[in-house]
């Protein structure tokens, strides 16, 4: 994963880009990550604060050979590997919402986006949305309860540092699921 990357400075939103490049044929693993998302959206329509240069908004192209039965498979490790990158950079112990949102306490540090694709009983392509909250200091939105990293710890942090711990915890879960070892990413995740 994330051998292929698309960078932009604003996007509308990172999994209406990266959907839009996997229909144009991009390869399995391709990583869409912007500055700012003018358009960024969450699970059930909502909006999702997409400040410039604070945060990350990328989203990751997935083609992937599992049962469709293990889709959801998809979402647990996302979040397992979101919330294992920002422990192993910041040090701080991050819980996992079910399904998919990572909290600090009760407050939401990154909520994802998961869109699966079907083709017949096949998943054709699957869109893995991440919005993580890391530098900003003010939220202006409507969600109940955002928090960032910075305001957590009083530290900035380097985005790109976090963003990678995370891409590489994905490949080791996803090689897993290739593996359909479900039961040992499932124990991981309810640990």
């Amino acid at each position: 994963v994330g051998e292929e990357i698309y960078y932009f400075d604003s996007t509308d939103s990172t999994n209406t880009r990266a959907k839009r490049l996997a229909e144009d044929g991009s390869v399995h693993g391709t990583l869409v990550v912007a500055d700012e998302q003018t358009g960024g959206r969450g699970r059930r329509g909502r909006a999702w604060d997409s400040k410039k240069g604070v945060s990350i908004y990328m989203s990751l192209v997935l083609k992937p050979e599992i049962d469709p039965n293990n889709a959801s498979m998809l979402t647990l490790i996302t979040a397992m590997a979101v919330a294992g990158g920002i422990e192993k950079t910041t040090g701080l112990e991050c819980k996992i919402k079910w399904p998919n949102d990572i909290y600090w306490k009760d407050k939401k540090i990154c909520g994802m986006l998961i869109e699966n694709d079907l083709m017949g009983r096949n998943i054709s392509q699957s869109i893995a949305g991440v919005g993580i909250n890391i530098n900003q200091e003010v939220f202006h939105s409507s969600a109940p309860n955002p928090v960032s990293l910075f305001q957590i710890t009083g530290k900035q942090y380097d985005i790109f540092n976090i963003l990678e711990h995370i891409m590489l915890r994905i490949q080791i879960y996803y090689d897993l699921l290739q593996k359909n070892n479900t039961a040992l990413i499932t124990a991981q995740y309810e640990r």
